[in-house]
Protein backbone atom coordinates (compact mmCIF):
# COMPACT_ATOMS: atom_id res chain seq x y z
CA UNK A 1 0.00 0.00 0.00
CA UNK A 2 1.30 3.72 -1.02
CA UNK A 3 1.93 6.06 1.63
CA UNK A 4 -0.16 8.45 0.22
CA UNK A 5 -2.88 5.26 0.83
CA UNK A 6 -2.20 5.03 4.11
CA UNK A 7 -2.50 8.61 5.03
CA UNK A 8 -5.73 9.13 3.50
CA UNK A 9 -6.90 5.76 5.27
CA UNK A 10 -5.76 7.55 8.82
CA UNK A 11 -7.43 10.67 7.84
CA UNK A 12 -10.85 8.40 6.92
CA UNK A 13 -10.44 6.56 9.86
CA UNK A 14 -9.96 3.41 7.80
CA UNK A 15 -6.66 2.86 9.70
CA UNK A 16 -7.11 3.17 13.31
CA UNK A 17 -5.11 3.10 16.48
CA UNK A 18 -6.12 0.51 19.37
CA UNK A 19 -6.69 1.72 22.78
CA UNK A 20 -3.94 -0.67 24.20
CA UNK A 21 -1.21 0.72 21.97
CA UNK A 22 1.76 2.62 23.78
CA UNK A 23 1.86 6.55 22.78
CA UNK A 24 4.41 7.93 20.49
CA UNK A 25 7.91 7.44 21.42
CA UNK A 26 9.93 8.01 18.38
CA UNK A 27 12.87 10.10 19.05
CA UNK A 28 13.46 13.49 16.96
CA UNK A 29 16.59 11.67 15.17
CA UNK A 30 14.35 8.49 14.64
CA UNK A 31 11.95 10.40 12.53
CA UNK A 32 14.35 12.07 11.18
CA UNK A 33 16.33 9.00 9.85
CA UNK A 34 12.90 7.26 8.16
CA UNK A 35 12.58 10.49 6.07
CA UNK A 36 16.64 9.89 4.91
CA UNK A 37 15.69 6.61 4.86
CA UNK A 38 12.58 6.80 2.27
CA UNK A 39 14.81 9.81 0.36
CA UNK A 40 17.53 7.57 -0.13
CA UNK A 41 15.23 4.62 -1.07
CA UNK A 42 16.35 2.23 1.26
CA UNK A 43 13.97 -0.37 3.21
CA UNK A 44 11.96 1.21 6.13
CA UNK A 45 10.20 -2.22 7.15
CA UNK A 46 6.01 -3.88 6.77
CA UNK A 47 3.15 -2.98 8.39
CA UNK A 48 1.05 -5.13 10.38
CA UNK A 49 -2.76 -4.71 10.62
CA UNK A 50 -5.59 -6.61 12.33
CA UNK A 51 -8.87 -6.81 10.63
CA UNK A 52 -11.69 -7.75 13.17
CA UNK A 53 -15.41 -7.50 12.84
CA UNK A 54 -15.11 -6.95 16.79
CA UNK A 55 -12.61 -3.70 16.80
CA UNK A 56 -10.91 -3.46 20.19
CA UNK A 57 -11.92 0.44 21.92
CA UNK A 58 -9.64 2.81 19.57
CA UNK A 59 -7.80 6.22 20.82
CA UNK A 60 -9.71 9.41 21.01
CA UNK A 61 -12.39 8.65 18.64
CA UNK A 62 -14.74 5.64 17.60
CA UNK A 63 -15.28 4.17 14.20
CA UNK A 64 -18.18 4.68 12.18
CA UNK A 65 -20.89 1.81 12.68
CA UNK A 66 -20.65 1.82 8.54
CA UNK A 67 -17.10 1.04 8.63
CA UNK A 68 -16.82 -1.78 11.23
CA UNK A 69 -15.32 -4.70 9.54
CA UNK A 70 -13.84 -2.56 6.62
CA UNK A 71 -11.54 -0.35 8.89
CA UNK A 72 -7.93 -2.02 9.57
CA UNK A 73 -6.61 -1.85 13.44
CA UNK A 74 -2.94 -0.96 13.26
CA UNK A 75 -0.66 -3.35 15.35
CA UNK A 76 2.70 -2.68 14.09
CA UNK A 77 4.28 0.52 12.49
CA UNK A 78 2.50 3.34 14.14
CA UNK A 79 5.39 5.16 15.45
CA UNK A 80 6.33 4.88 11.48
CA UNK A 81 2.71 6.06 10.37
CA UNK A 82 2.87 8.85 12.90
CA UNK A 83 6.01 10.46 11.98
CA UNK A 84 4.94 10.15 8.56
CA UNK A 85 1.45 11.75 9.01
CA UNK A 86 2.86 14.45 10.90
CA UNK A 87 5.82 15.63 8.37
CA UNK A 88 3.16 14.97 4.99
CA UNK A 89 -0.39 16.09 6.86
CA UNK A 90 1.40 18.90 8.56
CA UNK A 91 -1.13 17.45 10.95
CA UNK A 92 -1.23 15.23 14.25
CA UNK A 93 -3.46 12.15 13.41
CA UNK A 94 -7.10 11.45 14.63
CA UNK A 95 -5.75 9.34 17.08
CA UNK A 96 -3.64 11.29 18.97
CA UNK A 97 -4.06 14.56 21.13
CA UNK A 98 -0.97 17.71 20.54
CA UNK A 99 -0.34 16.59 24.23
CA UNK A 100 0.39 12.99 23.32
CA UNK A 101 3.46 14.15 21.28
CA UNK A 102 6.48 15.01 23.23
CA UNK A 103 8.83 15.04 20.85
CA UNK A 104 7.32 17.10 18.10
CA UNK A 105 9.77 16.17 14.60
CA UNK A 106 7.70 18.77 12.71
CA UNK A 107 10.72 21.42 12.69
CA UNK A 108 12.74 19.14 10.04
CA UNK A 109 14.65 20.78 7.34
CA UNK A 110 15.98 20.03 3.90
CA UNK A 111 18.25 21.27 1.71
CA UNK A 112 17.29 21.75 -1.88
CA UNK A 113 20.72 22.13 -3.38
CA UNK A 114 22.53 18.98 -1.00
CA UNK A 115 19.44 16.33 -0.29
CA UNK A 116 20.17 16.59 3.79
CA UNK A 117 18.15 16.68 6.36
CA UNK A 118 18.63 18.65 9.57
CA UNK A 119 16.91 20.46 12.22
CA UNK A 120 16.40 23.66 11.92
CA UNK A 121 19.33 26.07 12.96
CA UNK A 122 18.96 29.70 13.41
CA UNK A 123 22.41 30.34 12.32
CA UNK A 124 22.51 28.15 9.21
CA UNK A 125 19.44 28.27 7.93
CA UNK A 126 18.17 31.57 8.58
CA UNK A 127 19.61 33.65 5.65
CA UNK A 128 20.39 29.98 3.39
CA UNK A 129 16.80 29.74 0.83
CA UNK A 130 17.41 26.48 -0.29
CA UNK A 131 16.78 25.20 3.61
CA UNK A 132 12.78 24.42 3.18
CA UNK A 133 10.70 23.33 5.92
CA UNK A 134 9.69 19.50 5.06
CA UNK A 135 6.48 20.01 5.65
CA UNK A 136 6.27 22.81 3.61
CA UNK A 137 8.01 20.93 0.42
CA UNK A 138 4.59 18.11 1.16
CA UNK A 139 2.07 21.37 1.42
CA UNK A 140 3.48 22.35 -2.17
CA UNK A 141 4.38 25.84 -0.75
CA UNK A 142 8.33 25.54 -2.13
CA UNK A 143 9.01 26.99 -5.32
CA UNK A 144 12.44 25.86 -6.55
CA UNK A 145 12.81 28.67 -9.34
CA UNK A 146 12.51 31.41 -7.06
CA UNK A 147 14.94 30.12 -4.61
CA UNK A 148 17.39 28.98 -7.65
CA UNK A 149 16.93 32.75 -8.57
CA UNK A 150 17.64 33.89 -4.88
CA UNK A 151 20.95 31.60 -5.18
CA UNK A 152 22.44 31.71 -8.59
CA UNK A 153 25.47 33.78 -8.63
CA UNK A 154 28.62 34.68 -11.16
CA UNK A 155 29.32 31.40 -12.74
CA UNK A 156 26.71 29.44 -12.25
CA UNK A 157 23.92 28.33 -14.38
CA UNK A 158 20.51 29.04 -13.26
CA UNK A 159 19.10 26.22 -15.36
CA UNK A 160 21.68 23.54 -13.74
CA UNK A 161 20.63 24.90 -10.01
CA UNK A 162 16.72 25.04 -11.09
CA UNK A 163 16.93 20.97 -12.04
CA UNK A 164 18.85 20.20 -8.80
CA UNK A 165 16.55 21.81 -6.34
CA UNK A 166 13.33 20.37 -8.22
CA UNK A 167 15.30 16.74 -8.50
CA UNK A 168 15.75 16.89 -5.32
CA UNK A 169 12.14 18.13 -4.27
CA UNK A 170 10.77 15.82 -6.28
CA UNK A 171 12.97 12.76 -4.99
CA UNK A 172 11.39 13.82 -1.69
CA UNK A 173 7.60 14.26 -2.82
CA UNK A 174 8.00 10.81 -4.44
CA UNK A 175 8.12 8.85 -1.08
CA UNK A 176 4.39 9.28 -1.18
CA UNK A 177 4.51 6.52 -3.68
CA UNK A 178 6.52 4.51 -1.37
CA UNK A 179 4.81 0.95 -1.26
CA UNK A 180 4.46 -0.76 2.34
CA UNK A 181 4.20 -4.23 2.40
CA UNK A 182 1.18 -4.98 4.88
CA UNK A 183 0.66 -7.74 6.80
CA UNK A 184 -2.98 -8.76 8.10
CA UNK A 185 -3.73 -10.55 11.32
CA UNK A 186 -7.07 -12.12 10.49
CA UNK A 187 -10.80 -11.78 12.04
CA UNK A 188 -10.40 -15.24 13.69
CA UNK A 189 -8.01 -13.85 16.32
CA UNK A 190 -9.34 -12.23 19.80
CA UNK A 191 -8.31 -9.63 21.48
CA UNK A 192 -5.58 -11.25 23.77
CA UNK A 193 -3.88 -12.96 20.03
CA UNK A 194 -3.54 -9.62 18.58
CA UNK A 195 -1.88 -8.42 21.97
CA UNK A 196 0.23 -11.03 21.74
CA UNK A 197 1.53 -10.32 17.95
CA UNK A 198 1.49 -6.47 18.93
CA UNK A 199 4.05 -7.85 21.63
CA UNK A 200 5.71 -10.40 19.08
CA UNK A 201 6.82 -7.70 16.41
CA UNK A 202 7.51 -4.55 18.59
CA UNK A 203 10.54 -6.97 20.21
CA UNK A 204 11.89 -6.37 17.34
CA UNK A 205 11.66 -2.69 16.49
CA UNK A 206 11.88 0.11 19.49
CA UNK A 207 10.63 -2.73 22.21
CA UNK A 208 7.79 -2.99 24.76
CA UNK A 209 8.83 -2.93 28.32
CA UNK A 210 7.11 -5.52 30.45
CA UNK A 211 5.25 -2.39 31.56
CA UNK A 212 4.32 -1.69 28.16
CA UNK A 213 2.78 -4.99 27.82
CA UNK A 214 0.77 -5.17 30.52
CA UNK A 215 -0.79 -1.75 29.86
CA UNK A 216 -1.58 -3.39 26.49
CA UNK A 217 -3.59 -5.96 28.13
CA UNK A 218 -5.28 -4.12 30.36
CA UNK A 219 -6.35 -1.62 28.21
CA UNK A 220 -7.49 -4.49 26.02
CA UNK A 221 -10.21 -5.35 28.50
CA UNK A 222 -10.31 -1.99 30.16
CA UNK A 223 -10.46 0.51 27.49
CA UNK A 224 -10.44 3.70 29.59
CA UNK A 225 -7.51 2.69 31.64
CA UNK A 226 -4.66 4.31 30.50
CA UNK A 227 -6.39 7.75 30.63
CA UNK A 228 -8.03 7.10 34.29
CA UNK A 229 -4.39 6.37 34.94
CA UNK A 230 -3.25 9.50 33.32
CA UNK A 231 -5.74 11.54 35.27
CA UNK A 232 -4.76 9.84 38.47
CA UNK A 233 -1.51 10.99 37.51
CA UNK A 234 -1.71 14.75 37.24
CA UNK A 235 -4.06 15.05 40.23
CA UNK A 236 -1.05 13.68 42.28
CA UNK A 237 1.40 16.16 40.54
CA UNK A 238 -0.02 18.73 41.32
CA UNK A 239 0.25 17.53 45.25
CA UNK A 240 4.25 17.69 44.15
CA UNK A 241 3.86 13.55 43.77
CA UNK A 242 5.40 12.97 40.03
CA UNK A 243 4.33 9.39 39.30
CA UNK A 244 4.39 7.64 35.83
CA UNK A 245 2.39 5.04 33.60
CA UNK A 246 5.44 2.46 34.70
CA UNK A 247 4.45 2.90 38.31
CA UNK A 248 0.86 2.87 38.44
CA UNK A 249 0.66 -0.55 36.33
CA UNK A 250 2.92 -1.54 38.95
CA UNK A 251 1.08 -0.62 41.70
CA UNK A 252 -2.22 -1.51 39.77
CA UNK A 253 -0.68 -5.18 39.64
CA UNK A 254 0.58 -5.21 43.07
CA UNK A 255 -2.96 -4.20 44.55
CA UNK A 256 -4.73 -6.89 41.98
CA UNK A 257 -1.92 -10.04 42.18
CA UNK A 258 -0.27 -9.16 45.45
CA UNK A 259 2.89 -9.13 43.87
CA UNK A 260 4.88 -6.68 41.22
CA UNK A 261 4.89 -9.17 38.32
CA UNK A 262 4.03 -7.51 35.35
CA UNK A 263 3.53 -10.18 33.62
CA UNK A 264 0.72 -11.64 36.38
CA UNK A 265 -1.70 -8.99 35.05
CA UNK A 266 -2.16 -9.92 31.21
CA UNK A 267 -5.49 -12.13 32.17
CA UNK A 268 -7.05 -10.28 34.82
CA UNK A 269 -10.70 -9.35 33.41
CA UNK A 270 -11.88 -5.92 33.72
CA UNK A 271 -14.17 -6.30 36.58
CA UNK A 272 -11.26 -7.11 39.05
CA UNK A 273 -8.83 -3.95 36.75
CA UNK A 274 -11.38 -1.73 37.70
CA UNK A 275 -12.35 -2.57 41.48
CA UNK A 276 -8.44 -2.99 41.83
CA UNK A 277 -8.15 0.45 40.90
CA UNK A 278 -10.86 1.93 42.84
CA UNK A 279 -8.34 0.61 45.81
CA UNK A 280 -5.41 1.94 44.29
CA UNK A 281 -6.42 5.54 44.16
CA UNK A 282 -7.72 5.22 47.81
CA UNK A 283 -4.37 3.60 49.01
CA UNK A 284 -1.99 6.25 46.91
CA UNK A 285 -4.19 9.14 48.44
CA UNK A 286 -3.75 8.04 51.95
CA UNK A 287 -0.37 7.19 51.39
CA UNK A 288 0.84 10.77 50.04
CA UNK A 289 -0.90 12.36 52.94
CA UNK A 290 0.88 9.64 55.31
CA UNK A 291 4.22 10.75 53.31
CA UNK A 292 4.14 14.42 54.21
CA UNK A 293 3.00 13.43 57.61
CA UNK A 294 5.03 10.85 59.07
CA UNK A 295 7.83 10.53 57.03
CA UNK A 296 8.78 13.67 55.80
CA UNK A 297 8.43 13.05 52.74
CA UNK A 298 6.54 16.37 51.04
CA UNK A 299 7.12 15.46 46.90
CA UNK A 300 8.59 12.39 44.78
CA UNK A 301 11.64 14.97 44.76
CA UNK A 302 12.52 13.58 48.77
CA UNK A 303 12.50 9.88 47.22
CA UNK A 304 15.15 8.03 45.33
CA UNK A 305 12.75 5.91 43.54
CA UNK A 306 9.04 5.33 43.56
CA UNK A 307 9.49 1.98 43.43
CA UNK A 308 10.08 2.34 47.66
CA UNK A 309 6.39 2.59 47.89
CA UNK A 310 5.14 -0.45 45.89
CA UNK A 311 5.42 -2.75 48.57
CA UNK A 312 3.87 0.26 51.22
CA UNK A 313 1.01 0.07 48.16
CA UNK A 314 0.41 -3.72 48.49
CA UNK A 315 -0.02 -3.62 52.38
CA UNK A 316 -2.17 -0.76 52.46
CA UNK A 317 -4.30 -3.16 49.88
CA UNK A 318 -4.64 -5.91 51.96
CA UNK A 319 -4.75 -4.01 55.48
CA UNK A 320 -8.03 -1.61 54.66
CA UNK A 321 -5.99 1.23 53.47
CA UNK A 322 -4.34 2.10 56.75
CA UNK A 323 -1.13 1.15 58.70
CA UNK A 324 -2.18 -0.75 61.77
CA UNK A 325 0.17 0.60 64.16
CA UNK A 326 2.84 3.42 64.33
CA UNK A 327 5.14 0.63 64.55
CA UNK A 328 4.08 -0.60 61.62
CA UNK A 329 4.21 2.90 59.86
CA UNK A 330 7.90 3.68 60.72
CA UNK A 331 8.98 -0.20 59.28
CA UNK A 332 8.00 1.19 56.17
CA UNK A 333 9.37 4.85 56.44
CA UNK A 334 12.91 2.66 57.25
CA UNK A 335 12.35 0.13 54.27
CA UNK A 336 11.72 2.72 52.48
CA UNK A 337 15.06 4.58 52.96
CA UNK A 338 17.03 1.90 53.11
CA UNK A 339 16.10 0.75 49.25
CA UNK A 340 16.70 4.19 48.48
CA UNK A 341 20.17 4.52 49.98
CA UNK A 342 20.76 0.91 48.62
CA UNK A 343 19.61 2.05 45.15
CA UNK A 344 21.57 5.29 44.99
CA UNK A 345 24.88 3.08 46.11
CA UNK A 346 24.32 0.94 43.98
CA UNK A 347 23.36 2.32 41.00
CA UNK A 348 20.57 -0.23 40.32
CA UNK A 349 16.36 -0.09 41.24
CA UNK A 350 15.85 -0.07 44.72
CA UNK A 351 13.00 -3.01 43.55
CA UNK A 352 13.36 -5.34 40.92
CA UNK A 353 10.20 -5.43 38.89
CA UNK A 354 10.41 -9.43 39.23
CA UNK A 355 10.52 -9.10 43.07
CA UNK A 356 8.08 -10.19 45.48
CA UNK A 357 6.14 -7.53 47.24
CA UNK A 358 4.10 -9.61 49.46
CA UNK A 359 4.05 -7.08 52.35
Amino acid sequence: MEISELMYGIRKLDLVLPEFQREYVWTREQAKQLIVSLFRGFPTGSLLFWKTDEPPEVKNTTIPPDKIGATLVILDGQQRLTTLYLFTQNEIPLYYREEDIKREPRDLYFDLDSGDFQYYQVTRMRNNPTWVAVTDCFAGSVEPVEIANQKVSEGQQLGELIKRYYDNLNTLLNIMKHIYPIQIVPATANIDDAIDVFDLVNSQGTPLSKADLALAHITGKWPQARQVMKDKIDELEARHFAFDLTFMVRCLTGVVKGRALFETIHETPADKLQQGWTLLTRILDYLVTVLAGHANAHSTEDLNTTNVLVPAVVYLARHDVKFDSDRTMRHFDIVSKLCAWLGQASGLPSLNETSSVRG
